[in-house]
């Protein structure tokens, strides 16, 4: 099992998104170096060897706030390891959102034709619709030559492609969204990454064949559900109060008074973000 793509934002300037790719990144994917376009949603990129760094909100996007980009080339440069490192360091320091994960899992047991039709028949329990099968069939003579099965809508926050590789079956759970931020939220939080990343694909599908059994072998389902989300958010909050700012509040507080802490609550009244007050309408009773 491996991260084989990642996008993660950042609410930082692009200045300090330019330092973190020179610490974490620049000596496996090299220099960033100017792109001529931008992406979408955003007016500026920088290129490495491979991954980007796109910086510079369009179009009616608030805020000040960056993206990095891992295709799936740099995540096998990069590896899991400096990912997490990378995702632990920003989640300490500043707003963060994933917005895509994909998890590979190699050498699976099976053939693309055998997941196939175990969806044709049916023998399978998946939130896609089985409509949503595609078969995508490449000259075998073709470096990346085979069959690729995609299921799901990529619209959606999670879709699933199996196909060959070089030889091997590879599967990989494609997630986005808020979806994306809760495997990842799982991914630093559990030793065993492999397991964790099989349950939450037995979240998504499960096929009612031996070989398939033989992959997932005794792992259960996460259960895992985007709600829980909102929860940690608020503990991250409250951990972040709880290390950072409640010694110096108390200490205003001994000498200044319980007025202090209002005149704090009325200022934070003020400022809060949009996505503040959303979650106070959403979450407060």
């Amino acid at each position: 099992m491996k991260i084989h793509w990642l996008s993660i934002t950042v609410w930082i300037n692009e200045e300090l998104a330019l330092q973190y790719w020179a610490d974490f990144f620049e000596e496996k994917l090299g220099t960033l170096g100017k792109s001529k376009h931008g992406t979408r949603g955003f007016k500026r990129s920088y290129l490495g060897l491979a991954g980007r760094l796109n910086t510079t909100p369009g179009g009616n996007n608030p805020g000040q706030y960056v993206q990095f980009d891992f295709s799936g080339t740099a995540c096998e440069v990069l590896g899991d390891d400096l990912l997490l490192e990378f995702y632990k360091a920003m989640i300490d320091a500043h707003r963060v959102n994933v917005t895509r994960i994909d998890i590979a899992f190699d050498d699976a047991p099976f053939t693309p034709e055998q997941f196939k039709n175990a969806v044709i028949k049916g023998s399978i329990r998946t939130l896609a619709k089985r409509k949503t099968l595609t078969v995508y069939q490449q000259p075998l003579n073709d470096e990346d030559g085979g069959t690729t099965v995609y299921l799901g809508s990529r619209q959606s926050e999670r879709f699933i492609r199996v196909y060959d590789r070089r030889g091997f079956t590879r599967v990989e759970l494609e997630c986005k969204g808020n979806r994306a931020n809760l495997v990842m939220q799982d991914f630093v939080q559990v030793k065993d990454k492999t397991e964790m990343a099989i349950a939450h694909l037995r979240d998504y599908i499960d096929v009612y064949e031996t070989w398939w059994m033989d992959f997932v072998g005794n792992v259960k389902r996460a259960m895992a559900k985007v709600a829980d989300l909102k929860q940690v958010k608020l503990e991250k909050t409250q951990a972040w109060l709880q290390s950072q700012v409640a010694p110096s509040l108390y200490m205003l507080y001994k000498i200044l008074g319980e007025e202090v802490l209002h005149e704090l609550l009325m200022e934070g009244m003020g400022r809060m973000s949009n996505h503040q007050k959303l979650l106070i309408r959403k979450l407060a009773t």
